[in-house]
């Protein structure tokens, strides 16, 4: 019997957890001004708590997939998080640069 994809590698669980907390964020504060109610004190700890209840979600998620593409999965879940870091590693470190030296655009 093949072993089944049972949890997110832990470099992929840290990645969505901080998009997936950035994400929450983003919108409790956006709703938090369209519907004119100050949540300022309260949107981080609910970003904090829900956060990993989606994390779960999407692990339970896997153990739906065919073992037999579990390495494949695991290949893409390995490629998205590489290529998120090196994004990010690109808009943080690079474009600092070349704002600070306008001659380099």
């Amino acid at each position: 019997m093949l072993a089944m994809l049972v949890a997110l590698p832990d470099d992929a669980k840290l990645l969505l957890s901080g998009a997936v907390g950035a994400a929450i964020l983003w919108l409790l504060l956006w709703l938090s001004t369209y519907f004119k109610v100050d949540l300022a004190g309260y949107a981080a700890p609910l970003a904090a708590l829900v956060t990993p209840v989606i994390v779960f979600v999407i692990e339970m998620g896997l153990g739906f997939i065919n073992p037999s593409l579990d390495a494949l999965v695991l290949t893409v879940i390995h490629f998205l998080v590489l290529l998120m870091g090196s994004l990010g590693v690109f808009f943080g470190l690079f474009r600092r640069v070349f704002r600070k030296n306008s001659s380099l655009r």
